[in-house]
C-alpha cells in the first residue's frame, strides 16, 4: 500500500483529535495511570503515592492500587499506558508555563492514529482494495468507541494498537516467511500485554494461525512441529519473554512476586460474574452494549460471514481473539468499565471487528447500508465528546446508587447515550476550546486547514488510483507539503496545550497552586519531598509540578494517623534533601484533620507558613537525630516557661544553609493565652538578621495547653541569607503576644540569649 494515502490519513486523524482535544481526567482510572507516567518520567519509579488517598476511597472499586513489598503503593493497572505519556512530561517538565496534565492527554490521539494506519496496511493485505482499507480506517477512527477514548488517558487505545500491529506484522512474517516480521509481532503483542495483562491469551489464536499457515506449506505439520518452525518460535519467544515476562518483573518489582497484579482476588475483584449477564451487559444492554456504541459493527455479523469464504484462516483467527475478550470481560467483576463511555474494555477488538466490514464496502450493494450505519455511529461518538459523559454517568449513579441498578441495563430512554443527547440541548460542552474561547482559535483554525487538506489528499490519491506512480517533482512536492501539515499540526498542539494552560492558570485556586509549586520549583531541590492534603485538587497539583520531587498525596480525615501513612511520612522525612514542602488546600493551621501536618509538626522543624490564596504552603527542614551542639540554660528567677536546653543541628552554618533549632520548654506554670514562639539570629551587637516566628508546634500545642511539668519541645528552622558574612553571631529565644506584641518576662529577662553561633564561608 501506497504510504502518501497513508500519512494523510495519519494526519487527518491527528488533526480531529486535537480539534475534539478535552485535556481533563474524567474518572480516577485515568489518574492513576498518570500518576505512574509522572513517577517515571521525574524519578523513574513506578509508584503512584501522590494518590495515597485512593486507597481509603468510599467504594472498592475505587481503590486504585495496592501496596508493594517496599509500603509504597502501586497501580493495578498496566505499566504500559504510562510508557508515552512519561516521554511527554519528560519532554515537558522544563516548560513550567505548560500544564503537564494537559501534555498528557496528547497520547492516545497518537496511539489511535497508528492503530488506523496499520488497520489499513492490515486490510490492504488480505487482498482488498487500498481505498477500501483507508474507508475501513476512517470509520474505526471516527465512528466507533475509539474516537472518545483519544479524549481520556486508559490503556486501551494501546492495547488495540498492540493487537492489531501484532496481526499485521504476523500476516507479513507468514506470507513472507520471515523470522524478523514474526519477532516484530511478539514485540507488538507485548505492547498490548503490557497496558492490560488481560491480552495475553490473544497470543494462542495468532499461534494457531501460524499452525495453520504451516498446514497449508506442509500438510503433514503436526502440533509438535510448530516449535521447530523459526517463524513460530521467535514470535513465542518474544511474547513470553518480553510480554508475558517483562509483565511479570513489573511485578516482582512491585509485590515481590511474578504472579501478584495488584487485584483484590479475595474481595472479589475476578472473574464473578455470571456470563449471561456480563455478555447482555457488553453486547446488547442500553447501559454498555456495542450495538448501541457503534451501530456500524452490527454488520460485522454478515461481515464474518464473507470473510469466512474469502479469507478462512485470518476470519477464525479474529473471530478466536474477539471471542476470548468478549468471554473474559463478561465475567470479570466490574464489566461495565465503571464510568466508561459504552464497553470500554472491548476498544482493543473494536479494529478486528472493523475488518470484517471490507466484503461489505466493496460490494456496491452492501455499502450504503455500511455508510448509513457509519452515518448513525459518527452522531453517537458525537455525542460522547461534545458533552462530558460522566455527567450521565454520575446521574445513574446518584440516582440508583450504580450505573448497574438503573433502568438503563433495559431501558433504552436511560441510556448514556439519551442522557447525552439531552445534556447536549442543555449546553453542557465538554470540548477545551469550547471554554477557552478566543486564544483557541489558531489551534481551531490550524486542526481544520489540516483536515481539509489531508481529506484532500486522500480523496485525490484514491481517485487517481494506485496505479498511478508519484515520481520526480511531484514526489518532492508532496513529501514536503506532508512535512509542512505535520509540523502545523506539531504547531497547533502547542498553541492549544499553552491556551488551555493559560485559561487554567486564571481561576484563583489554580493560580494558587501555581504560584506555590513555583516557589517549591525555585527555592528547593531535586531531593526534597511533597507532601499534599488536598485530595480533591490533585488535577492542578499534577499540572504544575514541574519538579521531580517526591510526593505524598494524603487526605485530612479524623485520628489516628494509619499505619500505612505514617510510614510513607517517615520514609518521606528522610529522604527530603533541605525541605519538607506540605500544601493543604482550605486547611487553617493546626487543623485537627490534618494530621500529616500535625505529624511534620512534631518531628521536624518548621521553617514557613505561608498563604497562597485558599492554599498554604508549609516549609519544614527534614528532622535529625543528634545535634551538633546543645546549650544548657540555667533557670533565672520566675517563669511560667523556660527554655533550659536549645539543641542545634547545623552548627556551624553556612550561607543559603537551613538552621535548624529544638528548643525544650520546661512548664512551670500555666501560660496565659496563645504566644508565639520565636528564635532569631541576631549580629553581635544586637541587629536582626534571620529567624522565624510560629506558635510552639506549629500550632499543634499552644501554650494555652501547656501543663506545669510538661516538656515541649519545639522545633523551628530558618535559612540563613546567602550574603551573611561568616563569623560569631548569637540566637535569641522567647515567647510573645500575637496581638500585641509583647514578649513574655523569662525570669528577668524578654528573651534569652545564647552567643557563639558560628557562621561559616560557603563551600566552594
Amino acid at each position: 500500500m501506497r504510504r502518501t494515502p497513508l500519512a494523510f490519513l495519519f494526519l487527518f486523524l491527528l488533526a480531529l483529535y486535537l480539534l475534539i482535544y478535552g485535556g481533563r481526567f474524567h474518572i480516577i482510572d485515568e489518574v492513576s495511570i498518570y500518576a505512574m507516567a509522572e513517577n517515571i518520567a521525574k524519578r523513574g519509579s513506578l509508584d503512584t503515592d501522590q494518590i495515597l488517598w485512593s486507597q481509603w476511597v468510599r467504594a472498592e472499586r475505587e481503590v486504585q492500587g495496592a501496596f508493594g513489598r517496599d509500603g509504597h503503593v502501586y497501580s493495578k493497572k498496566g505499566f504500559g499506558a504510562a510508557l508515552l505519556p512519561a516521554l511527554l512530561l519528560r519532554l515537558a517538565l522544563g516548560h513550567t508555563s505548560l500544564g503537564l496534565t494537559f501534555v498528557a492527554f496528547l497520547t492516545n490521539p497518537l496511539f489511535t492514529a497508528l492503530t488506523a494506519v496499520l488497520l489499513a496496511l492490515y486490510v490492504r493485505r488480505l487482498g482488498f482494495e487500498e481505498s477500501t482499507a483507508l474507508a475501513l480506517a476512517l470509520i474505526y477512527g471516527t465512528a466507533t468507541l475509539a474516537l472518545p477514548y483519544t479524549r481520556m488517558l486508559f490503556g486501551e487505545p494501546m492495547a488495540a494498537l498492540g493487537t492489531v500491529a501484532a496481526l499485521y506484522a504476523l500476516h507479513r512474517a507468514e506470507h513472507q516467511f520471515s523470522t524478523r516480521w514474526a519477532i516484530l509481532a511478539g514485540l507488538a503483542l507485548s505492547l498490548s500485554i503490557w497496558a492490560r495483562l488481560i491480552n495475553s491469551p490473544a497470543v494462542l489464536f495468532l499461534a494457531w494461525y501460524q499452525y495453520a499457515r504451516l498446514r497449508r506449506e506442509r500438510p503433514g505439520t503436526r502440533p509438535k512441529d510448530v516449535l521447530r518452525a523459526p517463524r513460530v518460535l521467535a514470535f513465542l519467544l518474544t511474547t513470553a519473554l518480553v510480554g508475558v515476562g517483562g509483565y511479570a518483573l513489573y511485578n516482582t518489582y512491585r509485590y515481590g512476586v511474578p504472579w501478584q497484579t495488584g487485584y483484590q482476588i479475595t474481595k472479589g475483584e475476578f472473574f464473578t460474574t455470571p456470563p449471561w449477564i456480563g455478555f447482555y451487559g457488553i453486547m446488547v444492554s442500553p447501559l454498555r452494549g456495542l450495538v448501541w456504541y457503534a451501530p456500524v459493527l452490527l454488520l460485522a455479523i454478515p461481515g464474518f460471514r464473507r470473510l469466512w469464504r474469502s479469507h478462512p484462516l485470518d476470519a477464525r483467527t479474529l473471530l478466536g481473539v474477539i471471542a476470548v475478550y468478549v468471554a473474559l470481560f463478561s465475567t470479570w467483576w466490574m464489566w461495565w468499565g465503571g464510568f466508561a463511555w459504552g464497553p470500554r474494555f472491548l476498544l482493543p477488538i473494536i479494529p478486528l471487528l472493523v475488518v470484517s466490514l471490507a466484503p461489505l464496502w466493496e460490494d456496491q450493494r452492501r455499502r450504503r447500508a455500511v455508510l448509513t450505519l457509519t452515518v448513525l455511529s459518527l452522531i453517537v461518538q458525537a455525542l460522547a465528546v461534545l458533552p462530558d459523559f460522566a455527567l450521565s454517568e454520575t446521574l445513574l449513579e446518584t440516582t440508583y446508587g450504580s450505573v448497574v441498578a438503573s433502568p438503563a441495563m433495559y431501558d433504552p430512554r436511560w441510556s448514556p447515550i439519551v442522557l447525552q443527547a439531552k445534556l447536549l440541548a442543555q449546553g453542557f460542552w465538554d470540548v477545551a476550546w469550547v471554554k477557552v474561547g478566543k486564544t483557541a482559535l489558531p489551534t481551531v483554525a490550524a486542526s481544520v486547514v489540516v483536515m481539509i487538506l489531508a481529506a484532500t489528499g486522500i480523496w485525490r490519491l484514491c481517485r487517481e488510483g494506485r496505479h498511478v506512480a508519484i515520481k520526480g517533482k511531484a514526489r518532492l512536492i508532496l513529501t514536503m507539503g506532508l512535512l509542512l501539515l505535520m509540523g502545523m499540526w506539531g504547531v497547533a498542539a502547542g498553541w492549544g496545550v499553552r491556551a488551555v494552560s493559560t485559561h487554567a492558570r486564571q481561576d484563583p485556586f489554580e493560580a494558587a497552586v501555581y504560584e506555590a509549586l513555583s516557589e517549591v520549583r525555585t527555592q528547593g531541590t531535586p531531593n526534597d519531598a511533597l507532601v499534599t492534603l488536598a485530595p480533591f485538587d490533585y488535577t492542578a497539583i499534577m499540572n504544575w509540578s514541574h519538579t521531580p520531587v517526591y510526593t505524598l498525596g494524603l487526605a485530612p480525615h479524623p485520628a489516628p494517623l494509619r499505619p500505612e501513612e505514617e510510614r510513607l511520612l517517615a520514609q518521606a522525612a528522610r529522604r527530603a534533601g533541605g525541605h519538607i514542602w506540605l500544601l493543604a488546600a482550605r486547611l487553617p493551621p493546626a487543623h485537627p484533620e490534618a494530621l500529616a501536618e500535625q505529624w511534620l509538626s512534631e518531628r521536624a522543624f518548621l521553617v514557613s507558613n505561608r498563604w497562597f490564596g485558599d492554599l498554604r504552603l508549609v516549609d519544614f527542614a527534614p528532622p535529625a537525630d543528634t545535634p551538633t551542639r546543645v546549650v544548657e540554660i540555667p533557670m533565672e528567677g520566675e517563669s511560667p516557661a523556660w527554655p533550659e536546653r536549645v539543641a542545634f543541628y547545623d552548627w556551624p552554618g553556612r550561607p543559603g544553609n537551613i538552621l535548624r533549632v529544638a528548643v525544650e520548654w520546661r512548664v512551670l506554670a500555666p501560660v496565659e493565652g496563645n504566644k508565639t514562639a520565636f528564635v532569631h539570629l541576631l549580629t553581635p551587637d544586637g541587629r536582626y538578621v534571620a529567624g522565624t516566628d510560629a506558635p510552639p508546634i506549629n500550632g499543634y500545642r499552644p501554650t494555652s495547653t501547656w501543663r506545669p511539668g510538661e516538656i515541649i519541645t519545639d522545633r523551628k528552622a530558618f535559612v540563613l541569607p546567602v550574603n551573611l558574612s561568616p563569623g560569631t553571631y548569637q540566637i535569641e529565644v522567647g515567647l510573645y503576644d500575637p496581638v500585641t506584641g509583647e514578649r513574655v518576662m523569662l525570669g528577668q529577662r524578654t528573651e534569652i540569649i545564647i552567643e557563639s553561633i558560628m557562621v561559616a564561608a560557603p563551600e566552594r
